[in-house]
């Protein structure tokens, strides 16, 4: 072999050595700071939940019984207007009283004498039947009293609760929302399946960090969302396999000018659109909640801004992209799903 080109030889594979392992610390690096965030937001979940929801969540909603409640208003007022009336009697009493005795002075007679007394029978009775009702009064005023303070009570709990269970529910979305952005982080454009990273370890890795029986807590929303990026991550390979195998099989018709043939389009397009990862997530990538790779959308979306121009002039930009998946699948290849 010429010595120029094994030195060369010699060079490249050290370049593609670098690569990967650069690759592979730098995912190493992201998944342990990862874990980090992760136990640091776990901690202020669960130090929040102990020191403020918990003890709030022991505290009891006292039930009121609302119709007792309002009958014994109406029976309140009642007496309001009976002790009104009682009133009422005992100042004409005292009034009247006040001119009968002025007029002792002048004029005492039997008849005068006798409406002083009735006056005064009047106002004792008026004033005995205030007296009993007094108790009563105070007894229901206590009642309805005890019912408002309970029912502030529990106006506060709620509203504690309220509070609290939002910064609580914000304090376990931060956790479900770095976990979301770590799947997110796996398909992007910066991580292909390729010969030379080998996302598949840092796949993997948040996998694990995602699963249902992980010790990170997750809502059920995220949980469905993280069990569709966990499909995704399973077949990725596979996917970006089947797109190279694609993106080789179509080199044949880069010829560089724009010329087609209408079978030609033909066979391009239906094997574009069979291909299993377009069907399933490219075509859906738009729709909400849409689980998707950035990466993949980005090989498929430039292929058909390609294919849109029949390939002319894209000789180079066609390899450029060929570059970024595998061509040959490997033994641990699976069929994609």
């Amino acid at each position: 072999m010429n010595k120029a080109i094994k030195i060369g030889l010699i060079a490249l594979a050290a370049i593609v050595t670098s690569s990967a392992m650069a690759q592979s610390n730098a995912d190493k690096q992201y998944v342990q700071d990862l874990k980090s965030k992760l136990d640091v937001l776990m901690q202020e979940a669960d130090g929040y939940y102990k020191s403020t929801v918990k003890p709030l969540e022991k505290k009891q909603i006292m039930e009121i019984d609302r119709e007792d409640h309002s009958a014994k208003q109406k029976q309140l007022q009642a007496l309001y207007d009976k002790e009104a009336n009682y009133n009422t009697i005992i100042d004409k009493c005292n009034k009247d009283l006040s001119i009968k005795n002025g007029q002792l002075d002048q004029k005492t007679s039997a008849s005068l004498k006798k409406d002083i007394k009735v006056l005064e029978q009047q106002r004792g009775a008026a004033q005995r039947e205030l007296d009993a009702i007094k108790p009563e009064i105070k007894r229901l005023e206590d009642i309805l009293s005890n019912n408002l303070k309970i029912n502030n009570e529990n106006k506060s709990i709620i509203n504690d609760r309220k509070q609290v269970n939002e910064t609580w529910s914000s304090k376990k979305d931060a956790i479900d929302k770095t976990l979301y952005d770590a799947c997110l982080y796996c398909v992007d454009r910066n991580h292909p399946c390729d010969t030379l990273g080998n996302n598949e370890w840092l796949r993997k890795e948040v996998e694990k960090l995602t699963d249902a029986k992980s010790k990170y807590p997750q809502s059920e929303d995220y949980k469905k969302l993280f069990s569709q990026f966990n499909e995704l991550f399973n077949n990725y390979e596979a996917y970006t396999l089947e797109i190279g195998e694609f993106l080789q099989n179509c080199y044949k018709y880069n010829k560089g000018n724009g010329e087609l043939t209408a079978k030609m389009h033909s066979e391009i397009d239906a094997g574009l659109k069979n291909l299993t990862y377009y069907k399933k997530y490219y075509l859906k990538r738009n729709e909400k909640n849409a689980i998707h790779s950035e990466n993949l959308d980005y090989i498929i979306k430039e292929f058909k801004d390609m294919f849109q121009i029949n390939f002319k002039g894209c000789k180079e930009r066609y390899k450029k992209l060929n570059s970024r998946v595998p061509r040959k699948k490997t033994a641990k290849s699976k069929t994609p799903k």
